[in-house]
């Protein structure tokens, strides 16, 4: 083939398999032989094993052009290779009722069929043109799929009765669009993964990102409902909408929602200022028989850039056998914090910790804490500090006030109570 070789040089090949491919579950025999010259393809290869978790056989004939067929799983693959295709891009291939959801646990939901057609003078340029159909078991995410892909980068469209999806990533730069009927909810609990533990999700609204090389560009999402249950920690809502600008260190949202049989906004924009308000948020979940935290209020305020805002709130419980009250104040990325816990019962105390270091977003990195409880005078001094992904606290006293002192170990960025059995007052 003089002036015409394939991109590695190839003017023509003749094998004959006997092979095996292994690698991780994956596990594939090859048997057969196959060839390809000027005059096209000529063989009859044959595959057979594991693949991704799922049986597959696949045949590949050659006669001129190049047929193939297999089946993975459920799936069934069709597809046609021109007799010049290690020259240049020409034939087609279509999937035919593949369980897509399978891949992350949710089998026999979604399934798709599509189709590629590939063109182009070279490897190089090629063009392929998509279409096909997503099938939804409710019907509730079923649409039609259009698409093109070239050397540069390519774009997918879904367009369904209840929603609308158009993706694309175009010299480096990608662009997701998503929008959910608004007038009923689409489910989605059913295609998240079960360690989730989602048990209902409803949502409509809009989805916009935007982004390229350096990261996030913008993320809007406007028009938003939200219902769900969610295994431990219950019923939640969420509703209204946010833009975030991270390059710009800005973000507006007008969001309300519920949680926990409370309430829950977050209204205003940064740097002008973005306000936080929590009202009768029960904190059952977080308890236990012996320790019941009651509800959660309180309200805090950010204000300047998003990466060093400003900070300042208070928040508390009340309802419960600990009644907390803390205050926030400094810098997003190193706040200050202050708290005031009354327990009630059979152990009655005061306690105010103050923080030196305190790290945001928790990270197992260093942090340490120190604090003094007592009636009249001090009870027992307890300190914690953190060093790895591990933390741990112990109380010690220099006084009778306190015996037995517990101590607890947890994570980064999980926390536990210490309760004391007071003595005698000396």
């Amino acid at each position: 083939m003089a002036g015409q070789e394939s991109p590695l040089g190839l003017q023509s090949a003749d094998l004959n398999l006997k092979a095996r491919y292994r690698r991780d579950e994956d596990n594939l025999t090859l048997t057969g032989p196959l060839a390809w010259s000027a005059q096209g393809w000529r063989g009859n290869l044959d595959v057979r094993g594991i693949f991704g978790g799922e049986n597959l056989q696949a045949s590949a004939v050659g006669a001129g052009v190049l047929s193939v067929t297999a089946r993975l799983g459920d799936a069934a693959l069709t597809g046609e290779l021109g007799r010049l295709a290690p020259l240049r891009p020409e034939g087609w291939v279509q999937l035919q009722d593949w369980d897509i959801a399978a891949l992350w646990g949710r089998p026999d939901q979604l399934r798709l069929t599509g189709r590629a057609d590939l063109a182009g003078a070279d490897w190089s340029s090629v063009q392929a043109r998509l279409s096909g159909q997503l099938d939804d078991v409710t019907g509730e995410l079923s649409g039609v799929l259009s698409g093109e892909w070239t050397a540069g980068g390519g774009r997918l469209h879904l367009n369904g009765p209840r929603v609308y999806a158009d993706a694309s990533l175009v010299d480096s730069r990608y662009r997701l669009d998503l929008r959910f009927e608004e007038e009923e909810q689409v489910g989605l609990a059913r295609l998240l993964p079960a360690e989730w533990g989602m048990e209902a999700l409803k949502a409509s609204g809009q989805l916009n990102v935007r982004g390229g090389p350096d990261g996030l560009d913008s993320l809007d999402a406007s028009g938003l409902e939200v219902n769900g249950v969610q295994r431990d920690a219950g019923p939640f809502t969420l509703y209204g909408r946010a833009s975030y600008r991270p390059q710009e260190n800005t973000l507006q949202a007008a969001l309300a929602g519920g949680y926990g049989g409370g309430l829950f906004r977050i209204g205003g924009s940064l740097p002008q200022g973005l306000n936080v308000q929590v009202a009768n948020v029960s904190l059952d979940a977080l308890g236990s028989e012996e320790l019941a935290l009651g509800r959660l209020n309180g309200e805090a305020t950010l204000t300047g850039p998003l990466d060093r805002a400003d900070l300042s709130g208070e928040f508390w419980t009340a309802g419960g056998n600990v009644n907390a009250r803390v205050s926030l104040l400094g810098r997003l990325d190193d706040p200050r914090i202050q708290g005031n816990v009354n327990l009630s019962g059979e152990t009655k105390a005061w306690c105010t910790s103050a923080p030196r270091t305190l790290i945001w977003p928790p990270a197992p990195s260093a942090a340490k804490c120190a604090a003094r409880c007592g009636r009249a005078a001090p009870w027992p001094i307890w300190t914690c500090k953190a060093a790895g992904p591990r933390w741990a606290a112990r109380p010690r006293s220099r006084h009778q006030a306190c015996k037995k002192p517990s101590r607890c170990v947890g994570r980064a960025g999980s926390s536990c109570w210490m309760r004391a059995q007071p003595a005698a007052a000396p």
